[in-house]
């Protein structure tokens, strides 16, 4: 992860939040990270560190009232 400069980290941090609360799919949250790490193995093991392991279900979030 250090390859990852500070605004990096803090995007991925910022996206990872919100797949954790429920507020991004998190089909949506591995592209984005995808996007700025250009590596699938850092993408893994930086949504790993950050808690944002597999296993769930892939549907998109339900609407807040």
């Amino acid at each position: 992860m250090s390859d990852l400069g500070h605004h990096q980290m803090y995007l991925i941090e910022e996206f990872a939040d919100d797949y954790l609360h429920q507020q991004m799919a998190r089909r949506d949250l591995v592209k984005r990270v995808l996007l700025i790490t250009g590596s699938v193995p850092l993408t893994a093991s930086v949504l790993f560190s950050l808690g944002c392991s597999g296993g769930g279900s892939d549907t998109k979030p339900a609407a807040t009232a």
